[in-house]
């Protein structure tokens, strides 16, 4: 029997980061899951049965307390990321240790206060990538830094 990972059935995704222009260009839901295959399976079920509507030019992310996972614009609906990295180091340093590090795991919401914040200081300048943050060099490597720069990021916006 296949089982489906849970996901938070929702008309409105967690983050959005638009261009200065407002166009957006990334959409992120963060999710619990423990593994690329969840991963691979919840996009694939967010997106293919409509709970969110994501434009085919903007990168789509999943962050889950462990692992952030990214996929590039246009990428087919099964398709495994492109990107991945640790979460909980960039979770630790946004929420704290006793936060980041809660047993299951991180409440859902304080995954997205996380990411919301270090998406904002990305954008808006406050944060410059770090060489040594395997989460800023995925947004580096991807190319999404330079697309977010001066860009808008919002939370829990209807799709």
């Amino acid at each position: 029997m296949n089982v489906l990972p849970s996901y938070t059935v929702s008309a409105h995704a967690d983050i959005t980061v638009e261009s200065p222009r407002r166009r957006i260009l990334l959409v992120v839901e963060c999710q619990l899951a423990r593994n690329v295959e969840e991963a691979t399976e919840t996009r694939r079920t967010l997106l293919g049965e409509g709970y969110l509507n994501v434009p085919d030019d903007a990168f789509f992310m999943l962050a889950f307390s462990t692992e952030f996972y990214l996929w590039k614009p246009q990428c087919a609906i099964d398709s495994l990321p492109t990107l991945i990295a640790p979460g909980r180091p960039l979770l630790r340093e946004y929420l704290g240790a006793r936060n980041a590090d809660q047993v299951p795991w991180p409440l859902k919401e304080n995954v997205e206060l996380g990411i919301s914040c270090w998406l904002r200081d990305l954008a808006n300048g406050m944060r410059k990538p770090d060489p040594t943050s395997d989460a800023d060099q995925m947004i580096v490597k991807s190319g999404l830094y330079e697309l977010i720069k001066g860009g808008v990021v919002q939370t829990d916006v209807p799709t």
